[in-house]
């Protein structure tokens, strides 16, 4: 639990400076389905949440991307 509080912090601190996508395989997006405060603290910080994609989708976000996490 501390270890996926830590997750959701950093990616909110990112988004005070930085556009954030978060593309969720499916375990992140079942968590976040049962975690509604972790979500809706993404989604206010500007977070936009995107369920796993294709190939080329996910390349061309990469592509236009400043920098990546993982």
């Amino acid at each position: 639990q501390e270890r996926w509080k830590s997750i959701i912090d950093l990616l909110i601190r990112v988004a005070a400076r930085h556009r954030v996508v978060l593309v969720m395989m499916p375990n992140t997006q079942k968590r976040l389905e049962q975690d509604h405060h972790s979500r809706q603290r993404l989604l206010s910080a500007g977070i936009k949440l995107q369920p796993r994609m294709g190939f080329s989708a996910f390349s061309k976000l990469l592509r236009d991307s400043e920098f990546v996490l993982t």
